[in-house]
């Protein structure tokens, strides 16, 4: 397991154990979204958000446009509400502050923030995650703050 301890205060013994409503050989790890909108999307990789989120929010300041338009066109715009009834999210990675991973999955795998510039940690861990066959979900009931 993973967790961002400084920034999880509200930490419930029921809906982590939502984690387990999910049979184990569904998953290979169970990320947590919060009670608020969906924050972490620099550990998110998905169909949609397949790339470095702050990585191109800063390079369009190269472009003459502000950080916060960087900001508004590849972050806010992804950090969405999922309410806690909606199904298992699929990803290819996520954190969102916690993470619950099963052992078999995590051989090889090791958390590097940096390749050739700052990345997000998670990213290359949870890219080892699937590349070991382990699907990794967010979790809408696994809620954290």
């Amino acid at each position: 397991m993973a967790i961002d301890l400084d920034i999880n205060t509200r930490l419930d013994e029921a809906q982590f154990l939502t984690n387990f409503d999910y049979s184990i050989d569904e998953w290979g790890a169970m990320t947590a979204s919060q009670f608020g909108g969906y924050y972490d999307i620099w550990a998110l990789r998905d169909k949609v958000v397949n790339y470095d989120c702050w990585h191109r929010a800063t390079n369009i300041i190269i472009r003459f446009i502000t950080l916060n338009r960087g900001v508004d066109t590849y972050i806010s715009v992804h950090q969405k509400l999922i309410p806690p009834d909606h199904p298992l999210i699929p990803v290819d990675s996520a954190f969102g502050g916690t993470a619950i991973y099963q052992i078999k999955y995590i051989h090889g795998c090791s958390y590097s923030g940096y390749q050739s510039h700052q990345i997000c940690e998670h990213v290359p861990f949870n890219l080892c995650v699937t590349r070991n066959k382990g699907q990794i979900f967010i979790n809408p009931k696994f809620q954290v703050n």
